[in-house]
């Protein structure tokens, strides 16, 4: 957000090179009023977590694993997590929960916690909506905290089922510069500033 603060070692935002692919991607809660502060962020590869059923054939920059720490009688919670360059095909975030007794991998388009935008440079953005203990939050326990592995899958106009990625809900934000400085969608402004290396 070039404040003159490596972003990994700030607590509201955190951007970091891909461990697919040559890019990078970052996490911000700068808009945020319920998130106190990312705890952790990390890159991690799908290939290590096994190909079990239904992950998706395509996950062009991995996943991004970060643990929030909410403020005090929060519940829910939004971030963003941008990347570096554009995204074509159809969009969706899979989630990975070993726990999950449906298989590890979940489509989270399909829930209706997530939007796909782009920024004024026409890169990708997702706004990812989570609840402490409920949908997005990997651990299951309302303890302050939210655990959230998971990652851009990409998939053709041929090969997708159907649920229409592109949008879903409708999530405000504030408006800003540099960076990001348009919003992702006439419902959905982008306030957030990185500074990719």
């Amino acid at each position: 957000n070039e404040d003159g603060i490596a972003d990994m070692s700030q607590s509201v935002l955190k951007s970091l090179k891909t461990i697919v692919g040559n890019a990078q991607m970052g996490i911000s809660i700068e808009d945020s009023t319920t998130v106190a502060e990312i705890m952790t962020a990390e890159a991690v590869d799908p290939a290590i977590l096994g190909n079990s059923a239904p992950m998706p054939a395509e996950m062009p920059y991995g996943l991004m694993s970060f643990t929030l720490k909410l403020k005090p009688g929060e519940e829910e919670a939004e971030v963003r997590v941008i990347f570096s360059e554009p995204v074509s095909g159809v969009k969706k975030w899979y989630k990975y929960n070993a726990k999950n007794n449906n298989g590890p991998w979940e489509d989270y388009s399909d829930l209706g916690f997530v939007s796909f935008g782009t920024t004024s440079s026409g890169n990708a953005v997702a706004l990812l909506r989570l609840k402490d203990g409920g949908y997005g939050d990997a651990d299951g326990v309302l303890n302050g905290y939210i655990v959230d592995p998971g990652g851009l899958a990409i998939f053709s106009q041929e090969t997708d089922t159907g649920s229409d990625a592109s949008s879903s809900g409708s999530p405000g934000g504030g408006a800003g510069g540099c960076f990001i400085g348009t919003a992702l969608s006439s419902e959905m402004n982008i306030g957030t500033c990185f500074l990719f290396w």
